[in-house]
């Protein structure tokens, strides 16, 4: 259960900061991936400017910044509305 919530949390703030955070304020103030130090792209990189891109609903550029972004924020959607079902339906129960 400590599990289920912690991914509840993670997954929700992740979705409200994409949604209501200043994306400069988040671009500035995160560091830069070791792989971009060394000349490489991980599988992350352009994750964190796509997620804000997809907070304004711009899906299109947020694939382009990172092909994976809209796969995983609908993921995190997804772990959320689950996790409100497991709660309703546990509360339901006693």
């Amino acid at each position: 259960t400590k599990f289920k919530i912690a991914t509840f949390l993670f997954a929700f703030f992740i979705i409200i900061i994409s949604l209501f955070a200043s994306p400069n304020f988040i671009t500035s103030n995160i560091p830069i991936c070791e792989s971009k130090k060394v000349g490489k792209e991980c599988f992350l990189c352009g994750s964190t400017r796509a997620f804000l891109t997809i907070g304004k609903l711009e899906f299109k550029k947020a694939y382009e910044l990172n092909k994976l972004s809209v796969f995983l924020f609908t993921t995190l959607l997804t772990n959320i509305l689950i996790f409100i079902i497991y709660l309703k339906k546990k509360s339901n129960k006693l």
